[in-house]
């Protein structure tokens, strides 16, 4: 969260939305770990959140530079229109079945 504040702020833009790219690199790191059994998942899962995040982030620069939209309320829009949508990820498709819990599989060890 905080490094890619530091980034917008650094170029001179504003980033509302870094809770959702919390939320967005917390749901990929459990998916590639809980799935995969290979030795490189923790890479692979620091890539994808990267990437994940870093193209989440272009949404409100795209529609800032294109559109003139207010970078604070499309990071924010965004972010707030996409927790919900995770959560119900985890809720419902991801959920593990065998518990009660709402949680998506145990991450392998």
């Amino acid at each position: 969260g905080s490094l890619g504040s530091s980034v917008a702020l650094l170029s001179g833009n504003y980033n509302l939305g870094g809770e959702g790219q919390v939320y967005l690199g917390g749901l990929i790191t459990a998916l590639i770990l809980s799935k995969l059994d290979i030795f490189f998942a923790p890479l692979l899962a620091i890539i994808l959140v990267i990437i994940a995040s870093a193209l989440l982030s272009f949404i409100p620069i795209i529609l800032k530079l294109y559109r003139g939209a207010s970078e604070l309320l499309t990071s924010f829009l965004l972010s707030a229109a996409l927790i919900p949508l995770i959560d119900w990820a985890i809720a419902i498709p991801l959920r593990n079945k065998g518990q009660n819990l709402l949680a998506t599989s145990p991450i392998l060890a």
